[in-house]
């Protein structure tokens, strides 16, 4: 007879070090969540390997991540005004660059440092390729833009997706030029980093970071946007993650994954291009608003 126990996906092997890193820096993960490559959504996720109860969901978070963690624009602000300092050059230049621009700059140095980096456990958490539209190959845009019907209107989304993919390599190479060789960084390296920055990162311009570990939460309607609060203790601020489904809390059978909400106001478009798919509540919604305008 077929067996009851759910077949759990393959771990991600840099799973444990961005686990222990965490804690050592006073985050917490629940010990049964973990990182897979082929996760229910389809792709790489967390899941749960083991079921977990209302009672515990309804008063214990998933996960806790300290936000000093965060690699953030502020970071790399830090980061630039520092050679900018050195470099009058530099320091214009610095003041033009969009946030994303700067994140993925401190991205790529980072990763560039290999074990050297106080980030690294994270960075190696980062799967190699990103989901944005303009980073897909031919026949993944088909394939993506197909799953979308008729609300992609093909034309006009894969001339976004060719303009948006020459944008990207364009901030990429302005970027090297100035900052290249004091970070150590090539323009691959950097559009690396932007679809990163682009596809995962949390906040609003120019404010906007990358959150270890819940950035590898997948999405799915209803799923809790991440919280956050300060601790009475040290005064920090820690976010986190936790189970819910429409505001109720959700219990998790072995082998369910674990989603989040990315927020879905916005436009279509700029979300295909960021993440490779729209979510179908957001398309929904726009239809939804377009459809008074056809009366």
């Amino acid at each position: 007879p077929a067996s009851s126990v759910p077949t759990l996906g393959a771990k991600v092997p840099s799973e444990l070090a961005l686990r222990d890193w965490i804690q050592a820096n006073g985050g917490s993960i629940l010990p049964c969540l973990s990182i897979v490559e082929d996760a229910p959504c389809g792709c790489r996720g967390v899941i749960s390997t083991e079921p977990l109860p209302l009672e515990l969901l309804e008063s214990t978070p998933l996960i806790v991540v300290p936000e000093r963690l965060y690699m953030s624009s502020d970071a790399a602000r830090a980061l630039l005004s520092g050679l900018s300092a050195k470099r009058f050059a530099l320091s214009l230049f610095e003041r033009e660059l969009p946030s994303p621009t700067q994140l993925a700059l401190l991205l790529a140095a980072e990763r560039g440092k290999g074990d050297g980096s106080f980030w690294a456990p994270y960075i190696r958490s980062l799967p190699h390729d990103v989901p944005c539209a303009w980073a897909l190959g031919q026949r993944e845009l088909d394939a993506a833009l197909a799953a979308l019907g008729p609300a992609a209107v093909e034309d006009v989304w894969v001339a976004a997706v060719e303009a948006a993919r020459v944008g990207v390599r364009r901030k990429a190479e302005a970027a090297v030029q100035r900052y290249g060789r004091h970070l150590g960084v090539e323009v691959e390296d950097v559009v690396w980093a932007m679809g990163q920055v682009l596809s995962r990162s949390f906040g609003r311009d120019p404010h906007i970071g990358l959150a270890p570990y819940i950035d590898l939460l997948n999405h799915r309607a209803g799923s809790p946007l991440p919280g956050g609060f300060l601790d009475e203790q040290d005064g920090l601020p820690y976010a986190f993650v936790q189970s819910s489904h429409f505001g109720e809390t959700r219990e998790l059978a072995a082998g369910d994954e674990v989603y989040i909400s990315y927020g879905c106001s916005g436009d279509p478009l700029a979300t295909f291009l960021n993440l490779g798919f729209v979510p179908p509540e957001m398309l929904a919604a726009r239809q939804a608003a377009e459809e008074p305008e056809r009366r």
